[in-house]
């Protein structure tokens, strides 16, 4: 896992002392198997940093600052649909215009690319302007106040690094583009929208650096394929702002140093 770019910008740069937040609940509400897996995943990286997890309710927190009255899940409940989706029909309206010039019809698009414009053209400028607002809110404080405490005077080579679950790896499912299991193609389009809330987001929404390493898979039976197949597992790690040569650096060498883990994904139907 040798990467130039990484080792030039940051072999000079003294070592980090990483503060470990576990969002325990965030990991619970997956699958007992996907725990298990994150759990030794996380074990190896207590061993290797030399630090253990400190469990942290991020909810909890949000509710004791008084930053709002409403809840974080609800509070972030539109945020990122308003945002993508009004970026998304906006950011497509030059190509469509000169499409529709030039051809006199519209064109062919996937049915959820077409649901997805369809959402976008209803969010309201006040609706993006407030899902605007709330990025910036949360952000701010998710940086200040979870990922780093201003009240503090810590050394500059200290960290926070949270650990999230990963919402496709939690699941231990595969998802079928053609299948619409129980719902309508309305339920399950709008599921792929960003409503609601979803861990996986607070790094998007607060602009840390953030990476996603697969460290295993798990196997399933494919009714596409028919045969056995596999799918990769999954974590995040999320670092405080301006930590995106640190957590790189960490990452390369905490997986050098693992063992037990793999360094090299595969392309194909295995990862490893």
């Amino acid at each position: 896992m040798s990467d130039p770019h990484i080792d030039h910008v940051t072999e000079d740069e003294p070592a980090a002392t990483w503060d470990i937040l576990y969002p325990r609940r965030y990991f619970e509400s997956f699958s007992k198997i996907y725990q298990a897996m994150c759990d030794g995943f996380i074990s190896q990286l207590e061993n290797h940093l030399g630090r253990q997890r400190k469990e942290v309710d991020v909810s909890s927190l949000w509710a004791k600052s008084g930053v709002s009255d409403t809840s974080l899940e609800d509070y972030l409940r539109t945020t990122l649909a308003h945002l993508q989706l009004h970026d998304c029909w906006q950011n497509n309206q030059l190509w469509l215009k000169k499409f529709r010039a030039k051809f006199g019809r519209e064109p062919i698009a996937d049915p959820l690319i077409r649901y997805k414009w369809q959402l976008g053209e209803a969010v309201t400028q006040d609706q993006y302007d407030a899902a605007v607002k709330e990025r910036e809110l949360f952000g701010s404080w998710f940086r200040t106040s979870v990922m780093a405490d201003e009240g503090e005077r810590l050394p500059a080579t200290y960290n926070r690094l949270m650990l999230l679950p990963m919402l496709r790896s939690g699941q231990l499912n595969p998802t079928y583009r053609y299948e619409y299991p129980s719902r309508s193609f309305d339920e399950v389009a709008r599921s792929r929208q960003g409503f609601g809330f979803d861990p996986d987001n607070l790094p998007i929404l607060s602009g840390l650096p953030c990476i996603n390493i697969p460290f295993d898979q798990i196997s399933y039976h494919s009714d596409a394929s028919g045969v056995t197949e596999r799918l990769p597992v999954s974590i995040s790690l999320v670092g405080p702002e301006g930590s995106d040569h640190a957590l790189m650096r960490m990452a390369r060498d905490f997986l050098k140093n693992a063992p037990q883990l793999q360094t090299k994904v595969k392309c194909g139907s295995k990862a490893f």
